[in-house]
This record gives structure tokens, C-alpha cells and sequence, in this order.
């Protein structure tokens, strides 16, 4: 039974939850969907409930469901049909609270603005999980090359950051990695800059890329947000890439445990900044081979696992119109083993993968390249 509750908001339903817990000493264990911004709304739920000093887990939506007595699941992007009794959390077109059977479920048009909206009736809400809950919107929209349109909820959460000083909306053509410019387009991503193309001379470098692209020079720009407070990313851009790196390299664990304590995070960092150099090698030898992908399912890298992401790579490989990620996925091929990322799965065969084969990060494992 489908019952669309207009009188009770977001705030209730978790003020009951609350209460619930709190009077009766459950556990709450949140179960996110696996992709970047579910994961990222997970921890960010996960650490508020902690605060609170709460009995808190959470896990991975691929974890085999147990009903267990005396908990109360939260749940992030996930079937309403995998709990019972829970509350569920979803990205829907529309604001609104929907009592299914025994569940209640809570749609936002943003996922992360709308938990951040509420929670602020809560406690405070960090700067530093403003910038993650920024990032893993704005993931959404890369590579920035193809000018992504943004919702308007994801649109006036950004705009809401700016008017709060936290962040800076700019246009440039290479999002400001590093203060020397030939190393800023060295591990220029988005656009992506092929590595034959980087001279010590800005303009000439801009040249050659206005010439790759077939775009006019004073139409090489593009816009993104700067970080104002001196965070250890330096605009929202290359957060969003780092992020979805991490998902896929370090996995459910690593991931969660970034949002949860930025520590981890910035440690994570550097190593996805060391990787850039690898994958981009990897992506300077498509553009040479340039596969035909309308044929293949699937393009075939040759990597570490624990240091390129699929799921970058694929992004990239989008913004120089060699993929449509839709149809055809990258997979790295290791010691005779092939990598598929977890995030590219539906959760239907995510849950069957994790059942069958091992996991490694945020990869299934296959013994063969999938057809």
C-alpha cells in the first residue's frame, strides 16, 4: 500500500527515528546504494548519528540483507522492498515523504542537499562535509568538457555554497591543480590534455588543444567552483575526480572512512595524485589505438588496480568522445585477472558479483573478461 504523507516532512520522520532509538537502544545500520554520492550521504549520516553518540554501522548495499531484531535500517538509494520497517532516503523528481508497507520513504530532487537541510535542524553541518557533499553532486556532471546541465536542486546547492563564501564559481580552461602551469596541464584531466601537447608556453599549449578539440580559443573555458578555505583540494572539479578515484581504488571501506574523517581523505589524496601519470599513459595510448567502441562492450586496460580508476578513465575517455559510458565500460585486465567496477553494475548485479566472485576495492574480480 502506497500512502503519500503531505503532512509529515523529513524533520519528522527523523525525529521518530530518533526517538525510536534512543528510547529503545537500537542499532541503526545504514545500507547505501554504491556509487559516490550515496556512499557520500551514507557517511554523512553516519557520522552525525555517531555524534549523537548513537550505535551506528554502515554498509554497502551489495552486503547480503539480514533482519535482525532491535535495529533500525537506514536506507540510501536502495529498493524499499530490501528492508522492512526502515526508512529509506532516495534521488527522486520530486520533494516528498511515502509511506510503502511498513517503510517510510523520503525523496529529494538532491539527495545531499536535501539530508544536509535537514540535518542542519539537527547540529551544524561541517565545512569540510559541505565540500565532500559538493563534490559527490557535482560528480554527476563530469567531464565538464560536455557541459553537463545541472539540476536546479544541485544548482542552488552550489549557488547556496558560494553565498556562503565556501566556494568561488570561475571559468577556466584546466582546473588549478598546481601552482606551475606546465604542471597543472601535465595532469590536466577535464579537458583532458594529451601529454604530446604540454609545452612550457601557456598560450602554445592552449593552442594546441584549441586545436584538438576543433574549439575556438576564447571558447576554452569552463566553469567550476573554487574551494575558499584553503582545503587540501583546490576546487570542486578535481575533488570530484579524486572522489570517484577512491571509490574504485580504495572501495567501500576507504571511501566511507574518508567522508567520515577527512584525515583519510587527504592521505588518499596524494596517491590519486601520484596515479595521474599512469592513467594518463594508459588514456595517451587510446587516443593512438582509438578502439571502435560501437562493437565492443567493453575496452580492455592493462593496470593496477589499486591505483587507476575504470570509472575515471571512462569519464575521460567520454570527454574525447572515444566512449559513451552508457554502452561500453572500461575494465582493467591484472595478473591474468579482470577488474570490473562495482559502481558500473546495477544493484541487482552488483549483489549477484559480490556473491560469486571476490572483491578487491571497489572492483569484482573476474577470472575472465566479461562479455
Amino acid at each position: 500500500m502506497v500512502q503519500n504523507s503531505k503532512s509529515v516532512t523529513d524533520v519528522d520522520v527523523f525525529h521518530e527515528l530518533l526517538e525510536d532509538v534512543k528510547k529503545n537502544r537500537k542499532l541503526v545500520k545504514i545500507i547505501a546504494c554504491f556509487d559516490v554520492e550515496s556512499l557520500a550521504a551514507g557517511g554523512l549520516l553516519f557520522k552525525v548519528l555517531k555524534s549523537m553518540e548513537l550505535d551506528t554501522e554502515i554498509l554497502p548495499d551489495y552486503v547480503p540483507s539480514i533482519t535482525e531484531l532491535n535495529v533500525r535500517v537506514l536506507g540510501i538509494n536502495i529498493p524499499h522492498t530490501e528492508c522492512d520497517t526502515c526508512v529509506i532516503f532516495q534521488t527522486s523528481s520530486e520533494a516528498q515523504v511515502t509511506r510503502l508497507r511498513n517503510n517510510t520513504v523520503v525523496r529529494y530532487p538532491s539527495l545531499l542537499p536535501g539530508l544536509i537541510n535537514l540535518l542542519r535542524e539537527f547540529m551544524p553541518v561541517s565545512k569540510e562535509l559541505k565540500y565532500v557533499a559538493a563534490s559527490a553532486t557535482y560528480a554527476k556532471y563530469m567531464p565538464r568538457i560536455k557541459e553537463l546541465r545541472l539540476s536546479e536542486g544541485d544548482k542552488e546547492f552550489l549557488s547556496t555554497l558560494v553565498s556562503e563564501g565556501l566556494l568561488e564559481a570561475i571559468e577556466a580552461p584546466i582546473t588549478p591543480y598546481f601552482t606551475s602551469q606546465t604542471q597543472t596541464f601535465t595532469m590536466g584531466i577535464d579537458p583532458y590534455v594529451p601529454s604530446n601537447l604540454v609545452r612550457e608556453n601557456l598560450s602554445e599549449t592552449l593552442r594546441l588543444l584549441s586545436d584538438f578539440y576543433k574549439v575556438p580559443l576564447d571558447k576554452m573555458k569552463l566553469k567550476t567552483y573554487v574551494i575558499k578555505h584553503g582545503w587540501f583540494a583546490r576546487d570542486l572539479t578535481t575533488l570530484a575526480y579524486f572522489i570517484t578515484w577512491l571509490l574504485d581504488v580504495k572501495g567501500f571501506e576507504g571511501y566511507v572512512s574518508s567522508i567520515i574523517n577527512s584525515n583519510y581523505m587527504r592521505n588518499y589524496y596524494l596517491h590519486y595524485v601520484k596515479s595521474i601519470k599512469e592513467m594518463k599513459e594508459r588514456v595517451d595510448n587510446l587516443i593512438n589505438e582509438r578502439p571502435n567502441t560501437t562493437k565492443v562492450k567493453n575496452v580492455v586496460v592493462k593496470g593496477d588496480p589499486s591505483t587507476l580508476s575504470t570509472t575515471l578513465i571512462g569519464k575521460v575517455l567520454w570527454g574525447l568522445n572515444i566512449l559513451d559510458p552508457s554502452k561500453t565500460q572500461v575494465v582493467i585486465e591484472y595478473g591474468g585477472k579482470y577488474y570490473v567496477s562495482l559502481a558500473s553494475l546495477t544493484q541487482k548485479n552488483r549483489k549477484e558479483s559480490a556473491s560469486k566472485h571476490s572483491i578487491q576495492g571497489g572492483y569484482v574480480v573476474l577470472s575472465e573478461a566479461p562479455s
